[in-house]
């Protein structure tokens, strides 16, 4: 993810990337005032990209806007566009990662939307598939805690809060482990540093509910679908702690960058045999089927990103 493209969207233009600037005295500089969205583009075999769940993505990215009281500068159709334009410059490329946000720049506390100024832009990156699929992760549990809702809402999907994670992913590395879970203020299971968590016991699925302070990840909303109604497991939401993962026979983590991630490793304590599990990667299987194409989307969730082709970023 520290890839510089070419280019970005920004403002309804391609341009190039290092014309994607806004001031520093922004109020998206200074306190990180966004909402974004990650959306997975998968490349199948024929050379052809989808994105994954677009319809899902930008209906949160509205929500998130209304959330959080930012003026939405363009339309969602717009944004839609966007992408489709900057993405005919990644043909040939592989998968990618694209991030479309809306930042504002001027109206820290404006109570009239009219008085604000926002922008937007689309980056898109290359991403390969993670190799975590076949040796798996170890995490620890962080002394930090997730953001009451009270504070901020797990609903709005904002730069700001993904600040919070900096310190629960450092304390991770420091101990030479590879990501974080954090616990809510009830002690339970939230979330990891971007990704929803599951938990598997004798081939039961569970994963904590919204209620739990989390956001309400798209991944996590396809996986329960999959897992229920095309695998046949069993798949329920209830509050977790971290001994409950400690017992577990399998724990994975889902999200739209990470997609499906064993964990084999919590703090000093091994997780189930230690390797990936049958569970997890039948259902990290299922869903790449689907999302590259080798097998049919029942669901609805790809949209074929159209156009001419672009000047490749190659």
């Amino acid at each position: 993810m520290n890839a510089r493209p070419p280019v970005l969207w920004l403002d309804g233009a391609v341009v190039p990337w290092a014309d994607g600037t806004v001031h520093l005295w922004s109020e998206v500089a200074t306190r990180g005032t966004n909402v974004f969205e990650g959306i997975r583009v998968y490349e199948h075999a024929d050379g052809s990209l989808h994105m994954l769940c677009l319809a899902e993505h930008m209906a949160r990215l509205e929500a998130s806007c209304r959330l959080l009281r930012l003026p939405s500068p363009v339309h969602t159709d717009e944004l839609t566009s966007g992408m489709m334009e900057l993405l005919q410059h990644f043909r040939g490329v592989g998968s990618l990662y694209v991030r479309p946000t809306i930042y504002l720049v001027e109206g820290r506390y404006a109570e009239n939307l009219a008085d604000c100024q926002a922008g937007s832009y689309v980056v898109a990156v290359p991403v390969a598939q993670s190799a975590h699929i076949e040796t798996g992760i170890g995490c620890l549990v962080s002394r930090y805690h997730k953001a009451p809702d009270l504070t901020l809402s797990p609903l709005i999907k904002t730069g700001s809060a993904y600040g919070m994670y900096r310190l629960p992913m450092l304390e991770a590395r420091d101990a030479g482990l590879q990501d974080a879970i954090l616990l809510n203020s009830r002690d339970e299971v939230a979330e990891a540093t971007g990704a929803s968590v599951f938990a598997v016991k004798d081939g039961a699925i569970t994963t904590p509910p919204l209620s739990a302070g989390i956001l309400d990840s798209i991944t996590r909303r396809n996986l329960i679908m999959l897992a229920r109604d095309d695998l046949g497991l069993q798949v329920g939401e209830a509050a977790m702690t971290p001994s409950m993962l400690m017992q577990a026979d399998e724990v994975f983590f889902a999200g739209t960058l990470a997609e499906v991630v064993p964990v084999v490793r919590l703090g000093t304590s091994i997780v189930g045999t230690g390797e990936p599990g049958p569970v997890t990667r039948a259902v990290h299987r299922h869903y790449l089927d689907v999302c590259e194409g080798r097998r049919p989307d029942a669901r609805g969730w790809l949209t074929a990103v159209v156009g001419g082709r672009g000047n490749e970023a190659r």
